[in-house]
């Protein structure tokens, strides 16, 4: 199936989030030209939609970046375990950035955004389940997965970790191969989420130009 919308119908990346493909960039010299996506989903129907592009402020500018690595942020007051899990992760290609501190958690996720973050439950100050409930009070889509971790946990940690929105409890010792697991299974999770919402938004958004709600693939 072949789709060609025009704006000001929806923003291309709620379109891109809600169907499941990647967008690219516009061609340098090309400043009306079309931008493609393709369903990159391992089966059932295939859909390409093609939608008009702007211009960019500069000329050759990125419009979308394409498969950015999800950004892991990491808290733990420990300097070996920070080290250790920003190595394992970075050689797994994603974006890392660790902290010792809830404070300092809560100060760099305000600046700029992150997919995860592996929180550990005793910290100086704002101990990790505090700084969880304050990242979950947002109840944003953007907010990131929480995996807490802990050496000293209990059921009843971990319990509240649950119940307040964590998405998984790691004890260490650690492993690379559990972190690994549960990691991606974090932001798979995320993902799914994000599209979720990325789809209600789109849905709301055809209701009210007019185009068939039917489009949304729930």
């Amino acid at each position: 199936d072949r789709a060609t919308l025009s704006p000001p119908a929806f923003p291309t990346k709620t379109l891109a989030a809600a169907l499941g493909f990647s967008i690219g960039s516009r061609p340098r010299g090309e400043p009306h030209a079309q931008t493609r996506g393709e369903d990159n989903r391992p089966a059932g129907a295939r859909f390409i939609i093609e939608l008009p592009v702007a211009a960019a402020a500069e000329p050759g500018a990125r419009i979308l970046a394409i498969h950015e690595p999800a950004r892991i942020l990491i808290v733990d007051d420990e300097p070996g375990i920070r080290s250790s899990l920003s190595g394992v992760l970075q050689d797994e290609g994603f974006t890392v950035r660790a902290v010792e501190s809830g404070e300092a958690c809560l100060e760099e996720l305000a600046r700029r955004p992150y997919d995860l973050v592996l929180l550990d439950v005793w910290l100086p100050g704002i101990d990790g389940l505090e700084v969880l409930e304050r990242i979950e009070s947002a109840a944003s889509p953007a907010r990131p997965a929480v995996v807490m971790i802990s050496g000293h946990g209990s059921i009843e940690t971990a319990v509240r970790a649950t119940k307040s929105g964590a998405f998984d409890f790691l004890e260490k010792p650690l492993t690379i191969g559990k972190v690994m697991v549960v990691v991606n299974n974090a932001l798979a999770q995320r993902r799914l989420r994000n599209r979720r919402c990325a789809r209600i938004e789109l849905w709301l958004r055809l209701s009210s130009s007019g185009l068939p709600r039917s489009t949304v693939i729930w």
